[in-house]
């Protein structure tokens, strides 16, 4: 294995992060405020992520 990459991120902020092959993806929330994320995993990792967003009547 490579040597490990450090990242900084910030605990203040609701977001939820996927490390996938050395790399960050930042998933921020759905701007209405009401959603769901679901993610499949393929052999250990995160292969496809389903985003859906609610609207509060």
């Amino acid at each position: 294995m490579g040597e490990a990459k450090q990242v900084n991120i910030s605990l203040d902020e609701n977001k939820i992060y996927i490390v996938k092959d050395n790399k960050l993806v930042i998933i921020n929330p759905p701007g209405s405020g009401y959603g769901k994320f679901t993610a499949d995993w393929v052999n250990g990792k995160v292969e496809m992520y389903e985003e859906s967003c609610k609207r509060k009547m």
